[in-house]
């Protein structure tokens, strides 16, 4: 076992406590609105795509979500169509956590559509909360997607 610690930025999509590799994150923006045209964020001279988590994981229900912040992640080219950034729209950053890796617990065989999104669990020891790795490789997949 590995003594090493990976970075994670814990962040929320509703009821959704999620860990993204802090390593494909480039940036943080707050609530930006004059910044986002067409679906796109304005960002460094580039439009991004931006995938909305919340109404990728709630649907409909997302709509009464009104406060977004948005992470510029980096993500491989082979799997996002040559764009190499994309913007994805949460409810909230909180912080970085450090985890060992063999601090992940494996996800349970439920058949839910957004499982494909996750590949570990990690459960906070301070306070319990079961906090879902998402695979950024998948990400791209949600943009326009139906879950």
């Amino acid at each position: 076992m590995s003594d090493k610690l990976q970075y994670y930025l814990h962040i929320q999509c509703a009821d959704y406590a999620l860990l993204i590799n802090a390593n494909h994150v480039e940036e943080v923006i707050g609530t930006v609105k004059d910044a986002i045209v067409d679906d796109s964020l304005s960002w460094r001279q580039q439009s991004l795509t931006i995938v909305d988590l919340c109404q990728a994981f709630l649907g409909d229900a997302a709509s009464g979500l009104s406060r977004r912040e948005y992470l510029v992640v980096n993500v491989p080219q082979q799997q996002a169509d040559n764009e190499d950034h994309i913007a994805l729209a949460v409810s909230a950053v909180h912080h970085i956590e450090a985890i060992k890796a063999e601090d992940f617990s494996e996800l349970p065989q439920l058949n839910f559509s957004t499982n494909r999104f996750f590949d570990k669990a990690y459960i906070h020891p301070q306070t319990g909360q079961c906090i879902y790795r998402l695979r950024v490789l998948d990400l791209p997949e949600l943009a326009g997607s139906d879950l």
